[in-house]
Formats: structure tokens, sequence, C-alpha cells
């Protein structure tokens, strides 16, 4: 990965792969030009399955949501309240928009599956639209 453009890099790599190889892959992060290993582990408890991070995947992940989310790239906006964020309505101004949009999707799906803590909250008017839900409450009147 190069630290200079972390989500380009990273985009890279996950072109190479199918949605079905991004789920299955053990993501190994190093950095170009830098020695380093990535130590994360796999611990099993009797009822927890947790795989802990390895400190270049930690420090990947915070670099790739501070640059993903930086409102000067132009795909998410802050909202009103600045802490949660929703996609820019500007955003089909970046070429290949989209395309960022899926793979930051499915990246985001991976953190989910892999149980990552990513430190990014969306306003709930968007996760209602990403799992398709009525952006209304249904009220009924007897």
């Amino acid at each position: 990965m190069d630290r200079e453009a972390v989500w380009q890099s990273t985009l890279e790599n996950l072109l190479r792969k199918t949605p079905a190889e991004l789920v299955k892959c053990k993501i190994n992060v190093e950095f170009k030009n830098e020695c380093g290993i990535d130590a994360g582990s796999f611990l099993f408890f009797k009822y927890l399955k947790k795989f802990f991070l390895g400190g270049l995947t930690r420090e990947w992940l915070s670099l790739l949501i501070k640059e993903v989310f930086n409102p000067e790239m132009g795909l998410f906006k802050a909202s009103e309240n600045k802490i949660s964020y929703q996609p820019n309505p500007l955003s089909y101004l970046i070429p290949d928009h989209l395309l960022h949009f899926r793979m930051l999707g499915r990246l985001i799906g991976k953190a989910l599956i892999e149980k990552w803590n990513i430190e990014v909250y969306f306003v709930k008017s968007f996760l209602k639209h990403i799992l398709r839900k009525s952006l209304t409450n249904s009220i009924s009147i007897l």
C-alpha cells in the first residue's frame, strides 16, 4: 500500500478479487518501501470467535477511513451533526464514482464479516436505503 494514496492502492488490490474471493481471503497489509509484519491473531473462545487485526492492518484501515470520508475526496459529506456521513450528491463528478462506492461497500461488508471495528457512522436514511427499509415509520390506525 502507498501511504500517500491509500484508497487508490486499496482500490487496485480490490479490483483483482471477486466478491467471493474478498470474503474468503485474509487481508495482509504491507506499506510501500517500509518494513513491518502485520501480526494479527485469531482467538477462539467457547462462544466467541474473534480476529484481532495486526498493527499494519489497523493503521491501513485508519488511513483508509480518513481518506475516503474526507469531504475533499467528494464521495461522502458530513451530516448536520458533523458525526455521521452520507453520500455526497455531487459524487457523480468523480470519475468512476460508482466503482468507488461498490468497492468501498465490499470492503465494509468484509469488515462486518470479520468484525473489524470501523469508526464511521452513517445517517439513518442511508442505512435504511442500504437495508431496503422504508424511510417512513409505519403507523397503523385502528
